[in-house]
This record gives C-alpha cells, sequence and structure tokens, in this order.
C-alpha cells in the first residue's frame, strides 16, 4: 500500500516509513476507544514528520471536504474524530532518547525539544486545531537522566503535558525471603517519589512553563539484577504487584498531578526477557484472557475508586520499616506501612458527598487495624472492595486466585476500623448522611 491509502498505523502519510507492526488501524482503536469510554493516547511513531502531524490532525479533526478527512469518511467514519471525544492525548514519538529505537534516536534533550517545537507549531497552524480537546505531549524520561525533562520543557513550546513511565523494580538482586522481594517492590514508590519523580517536578516547576505530568506507561519492569527468571515471574504475576503497581498509579496522580497515568501493556506476544511476563495485564498465551492482578488493580481504581476529586489525605501511625538497598532500590528508613488517597465526589442534586477512600497495607508479613475519620457523617451503609491473594505471591496462572471482593458493610458497628490484610488495597465507599 502507499502511504495515500493505508491506515494511520501502518504507515506515516508523508515519509512512508514503517516502525511498527500493529496491524490494527487509527479507526479500530478509536472505535474501541469509544466502546469503553476511554480518552484516546496515540503515540505518534518517531519516524513522523511535522507534516505527517498536521495531516494527521486533518483525518483527525477536518471536516469531509478536507482531502484528510474525506479519507476517514471513506474509512467508515464521516464525523470528526474529534467529536467522539472530549480530549484526544498526541505524544511526540516514544522515548526518542532510548538508543533501541535507532535511527529515530537522540541523545541530546535540546534536539528533541527542537523536534517537538518544529511538530507543536505546524499543528497549531492547523484550522482546526482545538487546544481543548487535543492535548499534546513531550515525551519525557523516568529517571530524567541529564534533567531530560525539564531542558526538553525549556526547549519546546506550547505542549501540555511531559510523559513519563515510573516502572517499578527494575533491578532485584537480593530474592530469598519475601521480604526481600516485596519489600523492595513497595519500596519502588517511595524510591521514585524522592528520585525522578522530585527532580521533575522540580524542573517543570523551575520552567514555570505550566507543562503538566502525564505517565504513557506504567508496570512492573524487573529486567535486570542477579534475580533469576523465576523470581521475577512470580513477582511480576503476584497480588503484590498488583497492589504496587495501583499505589504508584494513584501516588503520581496525588503527589505530582500527573494525569492520565497508563499501564502497559495490555496484550504482549513476545519479549526476550524475564520469562515473556514484563508488565503484560491479562494471560494471553492460552488464549483464556485472565486477568492478571497488575489488572484487578486497574480494575480497582477505575471502577471502585477514582470519583470526584483527589483530595489531601493525613495518615498517621501504621508503623514503618527500614528498607536495604536492593538492586535499583537505595537504602530508605522511616517508609510507612500505609498509604491512603481519598476522592471526594458531590450529587449534584442532593449536594451530599460520597468518599472512596484507598488504603494500601504495604507490610509484607502483618495485618494493619486502620481508623477512618471523615470530614461529614456517614450513613450505616457502607461498602468495602479489597485487592489482596491468599498469600502474597498468589496469581491467576491457573485459575482467578486474585480478584476483587465487595461486600457491604455496617460502618457504625465497626467503629470507624479496618482490618487490613498485608499487601492489600482496600476501597472503603462512605455517603454522607
Amino acid at each position: 500500500k502507499d502511504s495515500a491509502s493505508a491506515p494511520w498505523s501502518f504507515l506515516s502519510l508523508a515519509s512512508g516509513a514503517r516502525t511498527g507492526t500493529v496491524t490494527a488501524t487509527l479507526d479500530e482503536c478509536l472505535t474501541l476507544a469509544t466502546t469503553v469510554g476511554a480518552r484516546p493516547w496515540i503515540t505518534v511513531g518517531n519516524a513522523n514528520t511535522p507534516e505527517d502531524w498536521y495531516n494527521l490532525l486533518s483525518y483527525l479533526a477536518a471536516p469531509q471536504d478536507d482531502p484528510q478527512g474525506k479519507r476517514r469518511a471513506d474509512h467508515g467514519h464521516a464525523a470528526p474524530w474529534t467529536s467522539a471525544f472530549d480530549r484526544i492525548y498526541l505524544e511526540i514519538g516514544n522515548e526518542w532518547w532510548n538508543p533501541i529505537f535507532y535511527p529515530f534516536h537522540v541523545s541530546a534533550p535540546e534536539k528533541y525539544g527542537a523536534i517537538c517545537k518544529a511538530i507543536i507549531d505546524r499543528v497549531k497552524q492547523h484550522p482546526n486545531y482545538d487546544p481543548a480537546r487535543i492535548k499534546i505531549v513531550c515525551g519525557g524520561w523516568a529517571i530524567n537522566a541529564h534533567n531530560w525533562n525539564g531542558v526538553v520543557d525549556a526547549k519546546s513550546t506550547g505542549q501540555d503535558y511531559l510523559s513519563v513511565a515510573p516502572y517499578l523494580l527494575n533491578d532485584l538482586d537480593i530474592f530469598k525471603k519475601p521480604e526481600d522481594k516485596y519489600g523492595a517492590l513497595f519500596a519502588s514508590v517511595d524510591a521514585y517519589q524522592q528520585g525522578g519523580g522530585a527532580s521533575t517536578r522540580d524542573a517543570l516547576k523551575a520552567n514555570a512553563k505550566g507543562t503538566r505530568l502525564a505517565v504513557y506507561e506504567l508496570n512492573t519492569h524487573l529486567t535486570g539484577g542477579k534475580a533469576p527468571e523465576g523470581v521475577a515471574s512470580e513477582i511480576c504475576m503476584s497480588s503484590a504487584a498488583g497492589v504496587a503497581v495501583l499505589d504508584q498509579a494513584i501516588s503520581m496522580m496525588a503527589n505530582f498531578g500527573a494525569s492520565p497515568v497508563n499501564y502497559f501493556v495490555l496484550l504482549q506476544r513476545e519479549f526476550n526477557g524475564r520469562g515473556g511476563l514484563w508488565g503484560t495485564l491479562v494471560r494471553e498465551g492460552d488464549g483464556t484472557l485472565v486477568p492478571r492482578p497488575v489488572w484487578q488493580g486497574l480494575r480497582l481504581a477505575n471502577q471502585h475508586f477514582l470519583e470526584g476529586d483527589l483530595v489531601s489525605t493525613q495518615v498517621t501511625g501504621g508503623g514503618a520499616w527500614s528498607q536495604p538497598e536492593n538492586g535499583s532500590i537505595p537504602a530508605m528508613s522511616g517508609l510507612p506501612y500505609i498509604h491512603a488517597y481519598t476522592c471526594i465526589a458531590r450529587d449534584a442534586q442532593t449536594q451530599k458527598r460520597r468518599a472512596q477512600v484507598l488504603i494500601i497495607n504495604r507490610s509484607v508479613t502483618l495485618p494493619i487495624r486502620a481508623t477512618v475519620a471523615m470530614p461529614f457523617k456517614a450513613k450505616e451503609d457502607a461498602k468495602t472492595t479489597v485487592l489482596v491473594g491468599n498469600t502474597i505471591d498468589s496469581n491467576n496462572e491457573d485459575g482467578e486466585h486474585v480478584r476483587l471482593n465487595s461486600s457491604g458493610v455496617k460502618w457504625p458497628a465497626m467503629g470507624g476500623v479496618l482490618l487490613l490484610p498485608p499487601a492489600s488495597a482496600t476501597v472503603l465507599q462512605l455517603d454522607e448522611a
């Protein structure tokens, strides 16, 4: 096929360079997004030129009398795709800093920032560009090496977001006991808060351009260190991984204002790493598509927690641990066992509030009693939804052992106290009386 007739996911328009093997078309992916009620995040390949971007915007937003609008209509979608979504995220390439994508790779953040500027300038010349619906994302680097994120943000202009991929637990060297493996996994959240997350936040604040953070990929990423393949696969398939990745996702939102947060990857046919199980969300190999625990953590966030506004949550007590250095995790002390987050929504008619409180017990072995105090009097009937396995390394490889368990509770009778299992995530839903 030539570049004028091929679907967008196969060839770019002007350069004609193919950089991926995904055969699903852009229209099919956008149709899927409308079906599930998701906002699309489109990573526009590194090979695409500013003119490709301009034509892509025509395909997404122009009427049918535009050549690209006609092409879209010929593919079965007469109305502009921008009318189907309140927001579409367009990311400028994938990991330009990463040499595995050579020749579409630059080591200098100044050069990538200039590439972003050229693309954004061209996009904003489009008569159908709508800044409320089209959000442009510059690609960042989670570890912020050489202040990549700060320099890219400074050298580009007009971007809405800078994206990072704050994966958990890159390297693991000590793995004999559950505390070795899963303590390091949970501590990955704190390590990112104190490391790449803090440096990126400070760099964007110093630039004062209003650029927000977003997460383009998130999951476990155990691809290095001394841990053998079996240990690495055990961790990424575990119930604990579902809890820890969820913790990182909401931490990015609560502590760094990151939104949206994208998990990676739904289906993965091959990976030359730890048992082929790096980051997969569902079990694809046997065709069952059984959700792994990380997928269940994503469900807990979207279906039971994220409603209304994410507000500040104070945690006192609960204990803490000292994390020794282990692979990519530095030595840290005073890490709290409990992480808690709260969303508050208000009924438009009654103005009554609903609170969704997410409480994560990061202790590998100990159940913890948590007392929850709310700024309003709650109704008697409440609900809890819990993500936990029978053991910390429970998985869904030979059956669906790790799932979400919801139950109704009588809140006053509980005295405001929840018993949190080890390595668990609990959402408590309370309605204002």
